[in-house]
């Protein structure tokens, strides 16, 4: 129920909570020399961190400052959130994470787009946005079928260019529509 609460909204004080709160009751990283000092923010980090390793994403692949991304000094690759969302497809709470995000032309970030579109009510994704860092990383079924995992990250576009409407979402659509076979 949280996870819906906080992905489809995308609640950024939602994902502060859920990080102070993991380094509230997770056990200290091995990772940290000390844990004097450290408050539940940076324990919270390295949680997510010992999290993300153990999925096979590489440490230099992402830069984590706080729990909602919306800090200048977070970044993460394309790749990685690939990586990630592929793990998570097949993770015991697959189903409770798919349906946490917001679906296409239905609710959450995504109810206004993709209407009318093959994407509609197939794609589930998770939105992000900064002055000039647009992105959409998820799940949509192709129209052949085949189950396909996305990620679209576009920055430093100039100011009159809106991203999504120009490159997100037309290639979400592309997915979507995809009549071929990935491999």
């Amino acid at each position: 129920l949280i996870a819906a609460q906080t992905l489809k909204p995308s609640q950024n004080l939602y994902t502060e909570l859920i990080l102070r709160t993991l380094g509230k009751v997770s056990p200290a990283p091995t990772t940290t020399p000390s844990n004097i000092g450290l408050t539940t923010e940076d324990l919270g980090l390295e949680t997510v961190k010992a999290f993300l390793k153990g999925v096979g994403i590489r440490p230099e692949s992402l830069v984590l400052n706080d729990g909602s991304g919306l800090s200048r000094n977070d970044m993460i690759t394309a790749d990685a959130s690939v990586q990630l969302l592929t793990f998570m497809s097949r993770h015991r709470y697959a189903d409770v994470f798919r349906a946490a995000l917001p679906i296409a032309g239905v609710d959450g970030t995504l109810r206004t787009r993709f209407r009318n579109t093959p994407a509609e009510n197939n794609l589930r994704a998770k939105t992000g946005s900064l002055s000039s860092a647009a992105s959409l990383s998820g799940y949509v079924t192709s129209a052949a079928g085949e189950k396909l995992v996305f990620s679209i990250m576009v920055n430093n576009y100039p100011r009159d260019v809106e991203p999504r409407l120009i490159c997100i979402d037309p290639i979400a659509v592309l997915l979507a529509s995809f009549t071929g076979k990935s491999e």
